[in-house]
């Protein structure tokens, strides 16, 4: 598989965010200017958002992904359904 990426997407409060795939590396996630020290629910939710949008184009290259984050656990892509499970 070659390198996924996209370009700089703006999120909220003047942050962007762009992500890349290899097989060798994985998922790798840039942030401008800075990592933010905490996500307000409007960064929180565009970044799920953006991040979900670019882990659907990796999986179109045959990958399956599965998140773990705060609003749970999440597959996305591949022969397995989706699923989400609240904390």
């Amino acid at each position: 598989m070659n390198e996924i990426s996209t370009g700089d997407m703006k999120l909220a409060g003047g942050v962007r965010v762009s992500f890349s795939f290899t097989k060798e590396k994985g998922l790798v996630t840039r942030w401008k200017p800075r990592v933010p020290d905490g996500m307000s629910r409007s960064l929180w939710r565009r970044y799920t958002l953006a991040r979900n949008n670019f882990l659907r184009r990796v999986c179109e290259e045959g990958a399956t992904c599965l998140m773990f984050d705060a609003e749970g656990i999440q597959t996305i892509g591949g022969e397995a359904k989706q699923k989400r499970r609240e904390s």
